[in-house]
């Protein structure tokens, strides 16, 4: 799902001259992300079983804000 996004809606956001760069850095930030959470979600299932997913639950939550956020600037660009 976050591949069809990332190569959807980069060229959308991007400017030509710096979309290679832009997907370049979204891929890298996906890749080491991918590598992070695994490691963080063993901790935190130390720490108490049901902290992993209050900690996954705020990341959705921020995650969403930043897209709503992103999207009324969007259409407050477009007036």
């Amino acid at each position: 799902m976050m591949w069809a996004v990332l190569y959807g809606w980069t060229p959308e956001i991007f400017g030509t001259k710096v979309w290679g760069m832009a997907c370049g850095i979204t891929s890298a930030l996906s890749r080491i992300g991918g590598m992070i959470t695994p490691m963080f979600g063993g901790m935190l299932l130390m720490i108490d079983r049901s902290l992993p997913v209050y900690a996954s639950t705020m990341v959705f939550v921020f995650a969403g804000f930043c897209v709503f956020v992103g999207f009324c600037m969007l259409m407050l660009k477009k007036r």
